[in-house]
């Protein structure tokens, strides 16, 4: 019964609203694990993938700023670019 109980609650759920090409804006529910990305902001744009053929949606795991092994390597790459553009001015 634990066990059940864990693998119920070790999921984020997420309610993404997405539009393709104009269309109208369709939501799904997206579930991941916890600890694969990080928790997006409530109304925040996130990228995402959608295949065209069978409808089904999912967050872009290579993306850098949701991905939590390369999301620290582009925060510091921010803020490198963010101080060298105050340096530039």
């Amino acid at each position: 019964m634990a066990a059940d109980l864990l693998a119920r609650t070790s999921q984020h759920e997420y309610i993404v609203e997405y539009h393709v090409d104009g269309s109208e804006p369709q939501r799904v529910v997206l579930k991941e694990k916890y600890g694969k990305m990080n928790s997006p902001a409530k109304g925040a744009s996130v990228p995402l993938l959608v295949d065209r053929k069978s409808g089904k949606v999912r967050r872009d795991l290579n993306d850098p700023k949701l991905n939590l092994k390369s999301y620290p390597k582009a925060q510091e790459e921010a803020k490198k670019a963010a101080f060298n553009a105050k340096l530039n001015d």
